[in-house]
Order: structure tokens, then sequence, then C-alpha cells
């Protein structure tokens, strides 16, 4: 892997961006979200349940390649410096500046005037998953970069059979999806029954911690990759039985919803996590390692935008879904077209000409250094040296 990898930049854009109809899809449908219409659509049910079900896998695997790509570069104290200001400021501004006026939507969408106040000065003052919304994925990365920071040290005590048997594991996606059953099963087993439930609703329901260590060995499998070019060029590589593996789990998932939620839906939702999760990622680096092999002014716009779209479409979103309550839209679909035409389109305006001419908008809400960003330039940052048998030149915003 001596050369830039312009189809993982890609990825990291689409998954990124794939958060609007994910998004939209919450509000327009059957599921109960913050916000929703009186007239839903199952038809989005059933896209929502496709994109859940590989979207954060793939995008906590990507992150953990590219982490471990950077400590390679700028050493492990650099790279934890770097996090904590590439995610956690743009964390601590979008919760103040985007997502405490996202509440107050919520509360005029859901209530009567007179309601309106009582229910934001409530969410105001309790703690919840209200205050992270659609950014818990930027906490949930901090502190899995924390915990890879304290697990590095770690990996040379491990014995070579070990190696070899984790080896032999990664490379079967059948023992990829045992493991990861085992897992799931595991923390619901030790949450449910030891912990009483406080992972999954920890600092008062703010942060799922379950949800986290789920996602977690996604993130250490992405390191692995980073670490092993053989591995990482098979896992891009799958097979028929990868493609074969995801046609049955997308049966079944589809499937899902037309049954009685029960045992028999508990348990295959535990096999779909790992199966999607794992089949879909791989499918989606196979189809842009054969699809995006330069540096397309598109796709560089891309990268550039994506997280920045992330972070204000939440908003707009919420915006769509009030204006669609208040006329009364009784069409769902489209409803949800104008959700994600607005949702990507005022974000990249935003992005284009307010975030992108200001390095310090461009610090504030993508983490990117002063010193690299040349102003008027919708957030092209200056240009550096990649040293020799780097993979790629990282992106400073996502993951």
């Amino acid at each position: 892997m001596n050369q830039r990898l312009y189809y993982m930049d890609f990825c990291r854009a689409f998954l990124m961006l794939l958060g609007i109809p994910y998004r939209a899809g919450q509000v327009f449908g059957p599921d109960p979200w913050v916000v929703n219409p009186a007239t839903t659509s199952v038809l989005l049910g059933h896209v929502n349940d496709i994109i859940h079900a590989f979207r954060m896998p793939a995008f906590f695997l990507l992150a953990g390649f590219f982490s471990l790509l950077v400590i390679r570069k700028s050493g492990l104290v650099a790279w934890l410096k770097a996090r904590l200001a590439r995610l956690g400021l743009p964390l601590l501004v979008s919760i103040l500046l985007l997502n405490i006026p996202a509440m107050y939507v919520a509360s005029v969408a859901l209530h009567p005037a007179e309601g309106v106040a009582p229910s934001f000065l409530a969410q105001l003052t309790s703690p919840g998953g209200h205050w992270l919304g659609h950014l818990w994925f930027l906490l949930d990365l901090l502190l899995m970069c924390g915990l890879l920071a304290a697990l590095l040290p770690l990996r040379r005590l491990a014995p070579a059979p070990l190696e070899r048997m984790a080896g032999r594991v990664l490379s079967s996606d059948l023992l990829l999806v045992a493991l990861m059953v085992v897992w799931r099963l595991g923390l619901k087993t030790l949450d449910e029954r030891l912990l009483g439930g406080h992972l999954e609703q920890a600092f008062g329901g703010t942060v799922n911690l379950r949800e986290l260590l789920l996602y977690f060995p996604f993130f250490l499998m992405g390191t692995w990759l980073l670490a092993r070019p053989e591995a990482f060029d098979r896992f891009t590589h799958p097979g028929w039985s990868t493609l074969l593996l995801f046609a049955a789990g997308l049966g079944l998932l589809l499937l899902q919803r037309h049954v009685e939620q029960g045992v028999v839906t508990q348990v295959s939702g535990v096999l779909l996590f790992a199966l999607m999760g794992l089949t879909g990622t791989r499918l989606l680096l196979a189809v842009a390692r054969r699809l995006v092999h330069t540096g397309h002014p598109a796709v560089n716009e891309l990268v550039r935008s994506a997280f920045t779209i992330y972070l204000f479409h939440y908003l707009v979103v919420m915006l769509v879904a009030e204006g669609s309550i208040r006329l009364g839209l009784d069409m769902p679909l489209l409803g949800w077209v104008i959700a994600v035409a607005a949702g990507l389109g005022v974000s990249y305006l935003i992005h284009r000409f307010v975030i992108g001419r200001s390095r310090w908008l461009l610090w504030l809400f993508n983490g990117i250094p002063l010193s690299r960003t040349r102003p008027g330039l919708a957030g092209k940052v200056a240009p550096r040296t990649v040293p020799p048998g780097s993979v790629l030149s990282p992106s400073p915003r996502i993951g």
C-alpha cells in the first residue's frame, strides 16, 4: 500500500453523507423519532434498516484504519492531541450552536405554544441523548481513541499463537460473524444482569457505552487491516460467499418488519448486526476500490465538505420536519426527498460560502488547525509533505 487510496477518502465522506437520508427517514419513516408527521412510509423504514445495518460498522472500521495510519506518522501523543482538537472542539461548538436550537425546534414541533418554553427548559436542564443527537459518534470516537491508546502498548505482549489465531478469524466471514454475535450477547448479558443497564444509560442516558463497545471491534479491525497489507487486500477483494451472505442478511432484514416481535426477531437482530455490518463493509470498500481510482474534483469537494454538511444537516432536517407538520404534508416520500435535498444542499452552501471562507470557522467546526488553512478556498488545507510509504494524506476532519 504505497499509493494514495482515494476510495478510502470517498468511503468516509459517503458514509458521513449517508446520514442525511437516514435522518430524513427517521422523520418520515414508521419508527418513533423526535419529530414525526402524521403520515409516514414503511418503505423508508426499510431504507433506514439497510443504511443502519452497515453504515456505522463501516465508518468505525475506517476510523480505526486511519487512526493507526496517523499514529505511525505522527506518534501516539501527537495523534491523541489532534483527535481531541479535531473531534472535541467541533463537538462542543456544534452542541452549543446547532443542537440547542434543534432542541427548541423539537419543542415547537411537539407542543402547543404555551408548552414550548417548559419543554425547551426541561431539555436544557436534564441530561440525555438530546444533547448529543447526531453527534454521538464524535464522543464515541474520542473514547475509542483513548481505548486504543491504552491497548496499543499491550500488543507486544500478545503471544504469537494468539496473533495467528486472530489472523485466521479475520480471514473468515463466518468466524468473524460468530465472534461478533458472541461479543454482542456478552455485552447484553453483562449490562442487563450485572450492571443494571448502566452501560446503555451512562451519564443520565447521555452516552450509550454498550453501543460504543459494540462498535469498538470494528474500530480495532481497521487498525489490524492497516497493519497487515495482505489482510487489507483480501478484505477489500471479497468473494461470492461474501455477496451471498450479504444477500441472505438483506432478505432477513427486510422480513424483520413483517413478523411479530419476539425472541426470534431479537436473535435475528443480533445475527444481522454482525452479518450485515461485516459483509456490507467489505462490499462497500470493494465497489469503491473498483470505481474510485483518482482524486476527481467532485470527490475531493465531497471529502472537504462532508463533515460540515453532517454537522448542519440535523438542524436543517428538523426544520423541514417542522414545516411538513405545519403544512399538513401527507406525502412522506416527497417530504423525505425535500429533507434530503435541503439537508445536503443548504448544508453544503453553508460550508462553501461561510465555513470554508473563514479559517476561524474551519477551526471551530472542523477542528482544522489555524496554521493549516488557506482562507477563501472552501476548507482547503495548506499542502504538506507525505512521507514515503504513507498510504494517503489523511483527511483532518473525519475519523
